[in-house]
């Protein structure tokens, strides 16, 4: 007589304690419970086939112990193969309970291999598997091989399963972990009594695909499936009479969850909330005597003592800063972007490259296409060159002759660097393997630079450094203590303290500036001039032909990220039809003039700024899980056991 049999759906609810530990769960949740969660052995993901497995278990009365025998051949397709490796299942969740993991038992097993390939077995355990590798490390095995594996499973038969209709073997005989295909696969239960229903599922996790065949005789049951695909599985259902199999029953163990670990009893908060006020004073402390700017008190933003003048230094205030017509004196554009930000950005780095042309230490040069004069296509070549597709334009650094001693450091490091490897290399082409040790280099120098200056009481990137750090190592403090906490007590939450201490820390070290005072004066002074680059207006400025307005504050503006207002200030004054001097750092190929709306050098995409700025070069641097059965609608995984296997 043939049944349908199956199982309830699989659902496992989690139950949110509150919103802070779910906050704490996304820290240290991970590490709480991957210990007691542990997956299958690795093993190796391959193509060899399995073409035939016999698979013949007989159930003990006493106890309901299956007697397991896999008998299979594989075929092995690679050229470094081992042998076959096959991990069961042997804990896995119950549907509807939480609190219990199912636990199954693996033992005596045993391979042999009527072929004569190597049949060493090696048994790994996890947490959650019993693994068996099969075969030597110093051999490997080719063509199809026979292999006979034996052990022994208990904990699989489910006494009374039904409601009295039966004691029932349901059973993943096949896991959907093999990643291997498999044909002609056989299945046999022999029980100790005759079978009452059958019932067999194969395809896909979940399918309820029956298989190709399932029969019953006397006390065996019989399956049998024409093939399957990698990652599809077999289950099979046999019943029996109730009473049949003694002292059988299913074993469980507690199963610890996330909820175990973070409940919110008094002493976890108060051990949290007791952490988080300590640490939390302690780094206020710290932010306040160490990541605050100081500045002079009693004086104008921007005024620095008279000598012999006594001031007293104080925590910097933000206050408002009058507009200045003129750069700080003695300081260069790189610098003042790495004062007012406290980062040396790729835009002060440009700023040094153009810096270094305006000052007369290098020339700009742009390059023709590789076009000649006769080809039908230059025509549009020099609509892309002047246009914004900027496709044909490339930029030639030439290196002029000049005393270099008298540069401020950061600005001899770019010049060196920038020339190291050819007298007049190419922006695009001859910079791209380079720019990444260009930049790291020209980076440092500006941050020792300011140091050395006394704008900072220590490098603004050895500071933020070290409060990432500070904010990392709370944090990991927190899970720390959560997990002992947690193990110990069920205190887990405990560990919330530091870890929001130490993302506060983190955040605050993209805050935290150490500015000295005569820093901060100099900061005021360069905001001043930094409102006045971006509010000039056609009308306000002069454009003598000894002054060059234009080239001197141009790598300021870049600096503060100005440039685009600062060009279009001189094109509209060019377009007015004033005079407007030509940068003498910079040479165009075809004659364009700078403030051109075509000009290669301030075009939009692909023009020199965009070449140097936010190109890609400077980029550089910068089992199942099943549970009992029930009468109807069973599937693919839905039985207990499972697992599966490959080669290795």
């Amino acid at each position: 007589m043939a049944t349908s049999l199956g199982r309830i759906p699989v659902h496992v609810h989690l139950r949110l304690l509150s919103r802070l530990a779910a906050a704490l769960l996304l820290v240290a949740g991970p590490l709480l419970v991957s210990p007691l969660l542990a997956g299958a052995p690795a093993h190796a993901a391959d193509t060899d086939p399995i073409r035939r497995m016999d698979v013949t278990a007989v159930a003990d009365r006493q106890g309901g112990t299956l007697h397991v025998t896999q008998d299979f051949d594989m075929e092995f397709t690679g050229g470094g193969d081992h042998g076959p490796f096959v991990y069961l299942v042997t804990r896995q969740a119950i549907a509807g309970d939480d609190s219990r993991w199912r636990v199954l038992e693996v033992s005596n097993p045993k391979v042999t291999s009527p072929t004569g390939a190597p049949a060493k077995v090696t048994v790994e355990k996890a947490a959650s598997t019993y693994g068996v590798r099969i075969g030597d490390p110093n051999r490997t095995v080719k063509g199809t091989q026979r292999y006979v594996l034996t052990y022994d499973l208990s904990g699989v038969v489910n006494p009374n399963a039904t409601g009295g209709a039966g004691d029932e073997v349901n059973w993943n005989v096949i896991g959907t972990g093999w990643e291997v295909p498999m044909q002609d696969v056989t299945v046999t239960i022999e029980g100790p009594a005759a079978v009452t229903g059958t019932a067999c599922y194969a395809g896909d996790p979940q399918s309820g695909a029956p298989c190709t065949a399932t029969a019953s005789e006397g006390n065996r049951a019989v399956f049998s499936q024409a093939g399957l695909g990698a990652g599809q599985g077999l289950t099979v259902v046999g019943q029996w009479p109730v009473g049949t199999f003694v002292g059988a029953e299913p074993v469980y163990v507690a199963r610890h969850t996330a909820g175990d670990y973070l409940r919110p009893t008094a002493g976890a908060f108060g051990v949290g909330l007791g952490s988080l006020a300590v640490l939390g004073a302690l780094a206020l402390l710290a932010f306040r005597r160490f990541g605050r700017d100081q500045a002079y008190v009693g004086l104008t933003p921007g005024l620095m003592p008279a000598p012999g003048q006594q001031t007293s230094i104080g925590p910097r205030r933000r206050t408002p800063v009058a507009v200045r017509f003129t750069p700080p004196e003695g300081v260069t554009a790189g610098e003042i972007g790495v004062l007012v930000d406290g980062r040396a950005g790729t835009n002060d780095v440009v700023a040094g490259i153009v810096d270094l042309a305006v000052r007369g230490y290098l020339r700009i040069d742009e390059t023709a296409p590789p076009l000649s004069e006769d080809d039908n296509t230059l025509k549009k070549a020099l609509a892309g060159m002047k246009g914004s597709a900027g496709t044909y334009t490339d930029w030639r650094l030439v290196r002029l002759q000049a005393d270099r001693t008298v540069l401020p450091r950061h600005l001899q490091v770019l010049d060196e660097k920038l020339f190291r490897k050819k007298p007049d290399p190419l922006l695009r082409d001859d910079l791209q393997q380079a720019i990444a040790g260009i930049m790291m280099s020209s980076k440092s120098a500006l941050l020792k630079d300011m140091v050395a200056r006394g704008w900072y009481r220590r490098n603004p990137a050895v500071q933020q450094g070290i409060w990432l750090l500070a904010g990392v190592g709370l944090i990991a403090l927190g899970v720390l203590l959560g997990i002992a906490l947690g193990l110990g007590l069920g205190w887990g939450l405990a560990g919330i303290g530091p870890i929001v201490a130490g993302i506060a820390v983190f955040v605050a070290a993209f805050f935290v500036s150490s500015r000295t005072a005569e820093g901060s004066a100099v900061l005021a002074q360069a905001e001043g001039f930094k409102e006045y680059l971006l509010t000039a207006e056609a009308d306000q400025i002069r454009v003598e032909e000894d002054q060059d307005v234009f080239s001197r504050y141009l790598p300021w503006a870049i600096a503060f990220g100005a440039e685009s207002h600062w060009v279009g200030v001189f094109r509209e004054i060019a377009a007015s039809g004033r005079p407007v001097p030509e940068p003498y750092w910079y040479h165009s190929w075809a004659g364009v003039s700078v403030f051109a709306g075509d000009n290669a050098f301030f075009g939009a995409q692909g023009s020199f700024m965009d070449a140097a700025s936010h190109s890609g070069v400077w980029a550089a641097g910068s089992g199942g899980a099943g549970g009992l059965s029930g009468m109807s609608g069973g599937s693919v995984g839905g039985g207990v056991g499972g697992g599966g296997g490959g080669s290795w």
